[in-house]
């Protein structure tokens, strides 16, 4: 009996002195950062290597899907995240080299960009904290994009049905007056070395 009581005793006080290792998830931080090179850990762009399992290993609290997206050019693969139903974002790959990503289209606060800037937010907001140096392009489908030459992140806004095309098209970098309620709907990251626009 002593035996037994001696041997319990040196177990707990040996298991007080083991160090203690603590993992923190990387995956539970309440929001994703993307920046210029980079998302959270993740240099960008990826190596041109698979990577849906280090993606959904790391960013665990969500759905991680690998999927095929559909434009009117070839289908293209995605890697897209997903909380409660809710897209969060999604990683588009070129429809040719399907290991070379193109594009990091972001549709929900949860990812903020390294400008401090989130969907939701407003045109004023993106003067706020990077000013005016954006040119405003509409594409064929009707949606209206911010971008800054000198940066791979850009901005798709909605743009209130009361200004017109052309009030849209004599909106200067300058003057975003018509356009400053106008609110975030997407962050869109693009690979410079293969963006066609």
């Amino acid at each position: 009996m002593i035996r037994m009581i001696f041997f319990l005793l040196v177990f707990t006080v040996s298991n007080w002195a083991l160090p203690t290792y603590s993992y923190e998830n990387e995956s539970d931080l309440s929001e994703i950062v993307l920046r210029e090179d980079s998302i959270d850990k993740f240099s960008l762009p990826f190596p041109e290597k698979k990577m849906f399992n280090e993606l959904a290993l790391f960013y665990e609290r969500f759905v991680v899907k690998e999927e095929i997206g559909m434009q009117d050019g070839p289908d293209f693969p995605l890697i897209s995240f997903y909380d409660n139903n809710n897209e969060v974002l999604f990683f588009k790959f070129d429809p040719e080299n399907r290991l070379l990503l193109d594009k990091v289209i972001v549709s929900n606060s949860i990812v903020r960009d390294e400008y401090g800037l989130q969907v939701g937010l407003t045109v004023s907001d993106i003067i706020k904290n990077r000013g005016t140096d954006f040119r405003i392009i509409t594409d064929a489908h009707q949606h209206t994009y911010l971008k800054n030459e000198r940066s791979k992140i850009s901005y798709e806004i909605s743009v209130s049905s009361f200004i017109s095309d052309a009030e849209l098209s004599s909106v200067s970098s300058s003057d975003f007056k018509a356009l400053e309620n106008a609110t975030i709907e997407r962050i869109i990251w693009t690979n410079k070395k293969i963006d066609s626009n």
